[in-house]
């Protein structure tokens, strides 16, 4: 069963997932799919907004990483 994720909960998922390194917005979506058994679901809609407000509060940083192959995606830290 799948589910989607308390608002209240989500910065704190997101903070524990970057604390295990920099990831961009798929891997950590994924890696909070994969610690919750796929229990939660992390829509797009859900993350990115909430990765905005993290940033915006100075809790986490970003930057483009461009990649040999591949499109350029933005890296949290």
């Amino acid at each position: 069963m799948q589910r989607d994720l308390p608002k209240n909960d989500i910065s704190l998922l997101i903070l524990s997932v970057l604390m295990e390194g920099n990831r961009h917005g798929y891997a950590i979506a994924r890696e909070i799919e994969h610690m919750s058994s796929d229990t939660l679901k992390m829509r797009e809609g859900t993350l990115y907004p909430a990765l905005r407000i993290l940033e915006q509060d100075e809790m986490i940083e970003s930057h483009w990483e461009t990649p040999e192959r591949g499109p350029a995606r933005k890296i949290y830290t």
